[in-house]
């Protein structure tokens, strides 16, 4: 039977919980860093769309967000 040397005093169990907290925030912190990048992504792909539509483009959502990610779209100047 394992009979740890040590015992979880309040001192340490509060350590433990501070510990959970600074982990869970910078958890958070990354999944924000990563839902930013993805809405400024989603804002240019909106931006660049409705903005060729302005100039008279009719190109689809879907064809803005694929000649944004470099893709080639057979009949489409990607200027």
């Amino acid at each position: 039977m394992f009979r740890p040397k040590y015992r979880i005093t309040n001192k340490v169990n509060n350590n433990l919980i501070q510990v959970e907290r600074v982990s869970g925030f910078l958890e958070a912190t990354k999944l924000k860093e990563d839902w930013l990048k993805e809405m400024q992504s989603q804002a240019l792909i909106l931006e660049t769309h409705h903005s060729t539509h302005i100039e008279g483009t009719q190109l689809t959502l879907e064809q803005s967000r694929k000649i944004l990610a470099g893709k080639r779209i057979p009949g489409i100047r990607p200027r």
